[in-house]
């Protein structure tokens, strides 16, 4: 069988105080939360609920702080701080991720609405941390060009009416 490569740092504790990029993935990139065109943002069904609970996440866990954030057509991007901590309320990256995941998915039942895992980068500067903010605070604005939009338009994607 067929191994998957991770795509986490080797020997990198991911519950370690810190900035995190996320983006997690629609199930075949599809355009399940929304559109974009010259109009603005679209979204779909359940988005805003989406959005919720996302916003909801450091309610559940002590130690977990959002930043910048964005919804997109089959993607959401999202900074995250995991902030000093003692080891009772320690959280680990993946744990408010798979909630995330595991919460939202249920809106979509039975359609499948996340790929599997997540992207993740830690960062290690502001400079870093300012550049990602300024990319999710215009993504939207350059739909046109993200790679996860020309992946899916090449399948026939076509914009609701």
């Amino acid at each position: 069988m067929l191994q998957r490569k991770s795509a986490r740092l080797a020997n990198y504790d991911y519950a370690t105080p810190g900035f995190y990029f996320v983006t997690v993935c629609c199930q075949h990139r599809q355009h399940h939360l929304g559109w974009i065109d010259d109009s603005g943002w679209h979204p779909k069904e359940h988005a805003d609920e989406v959005c919720s609970l996302w916003l909801s996440l450091p309610q559940r866990f002590t130690g977990l702080l959002l930043h910048s954030w964005c919804i997109m057509p089959n993607h959401f991007h999202g900074l995250v701080e995991l902030t000093c901590q003692t080891q009772a309320q320690q959280v680990k990256l993946h744990d408010p991720i798979r909630v995330f995941k595991s919460l939202s998915s249920k809106l979509f039942s039975p359609q499948k609405l996340w790929q599997r895992g997540f992207y993740d980068h830690v960062i290690r500067s502001e400079l870093d941390f300012l550049r990602i903010s300024e990319y999710i605070k215009n993504n939207h604005l350059q739909w046109q060009l993200d790679y996860f939009n020309n992946l899916v338009q090449g399948r026939g994607f076509t914009r609701p009416a």
